[in-house]
């Protein structure tokens, strides 16, 4: 079963250690059909998990993606990243 987002929504050195290891898995084009497909509240988790540098090229990528974004593609690239979210909180945990 996935993690949902909102399971991070708490910022806890576990829970954003966990995104920035997800973030890692993914290239910006996927990262950029994942934030298209967020809310703005679940957007929140991600950025403040980015370095600014990181959070103004994913923005620009956003703009480019969301001219020629489809459903399919961004509900592909975030269940992959929802993937990526619950292998990386089984490793934390059991750690």
């Amino acid at each position: 079963m996935l993690v949902s987002i909102h399971d991070f929504k708490e910022s806890t050195s576990d829970n954003d250690r966990t995104v920035q290891m997800a973030l890692k898995e993914l290239d910006a084009r996927e990262m950029g059909y994942v934030m298209l497909n967020l809310s703005e509240e679940d957007r929140e988790i991600i950025i403040r998990n980015m370095s600014e540098r990181g959070w103004k090229l994913l923005e620009d990528e956003m703009i480019s993606l969301e001219k020629i974004a489809v459903q399919q593609r961004k509900d592909r690239a975030t269940k992959f990243f929802l993937q990526q979210l619950t292998k990386h909180s089984k490793s934390s945990k059991e750690r």
